[in-house]
């Protein structure tokens, strides 16, 4: 007797681009600065499902009753650094302002690859320092972490900034 298995893969590709003052620039911030951005810059990180994230998703797969209304797609940023555990139910030090609030990404479905692309880029409307952990919740407020990354570098971010976040999860 064959046994199937099923692998559910995430990674995340973060993308960061600088804005830079230029009296001549095309871009103009709220506080009347004008500039252009550099090229983005990416950074490619995996991710891990959290107890409580595998709870979801088989409950969301299976169940009758007791299904959330939305789907793990939103993208929430922290400045903790400790390596993601799979009984973490919280993002400790999630950043809640500055641009950078929790917020569901655009979502895109890709059948023929059997992937969920969820996305969104944030424009910073202040200066955040060690942005250094990502997840995926199912509520704009508390909700569950279904997916969470560390990213390799930490980033230093300032006024007009933009991070890309794209997390792309796979099943196989």
């Amino acid at each position: 007797m064959s046994k199937e298995t099923l692998n559910v893969i995430g990674k995340v590709d973060i993308s960061i681009r600088k804005f830079i003052e230029d009296p001549n620039g095309n871009i103009t911030l709220e506080n009347g600065k004008k500039g252009r951005y550099e090229n983005w810059e990416k950074q490619k990180i995996k991710n891990l499902i959290t107890t409580n994230g595998a709870y979801f998703l088989l409950t969301q797969m299976y169940q009758k009753t007791g299904i959330a209304v939305n789907g793990a797609n939103y993208i929430a940023l922290s400045t903790d650094s400790t390596t993601p555990d799979i009984s973490d139910i919280l993002l400790i030090d999630e950043i809640e302002d500055s641009g950078l609030e929790r917020t569901q990404g655009s979502i895109g479905i890709v059948s023929t690859t059997k992937e969920a692309n969820i996305s969104n880029i944030f424009t910073l409307t202040n200066n955040v320092n060690n942005i250094s952990k990502i997840g995926l919740f199912n509520q704009a407020t508390s909700g569950i972490l279904v997916h969470e990354a560390l990213l390799d570098i930490a980033l230093n971010l300032e006024l007009g900034d933009q991070i890309r976040i794209w997390w792309i999860i796979s099943f196989s």
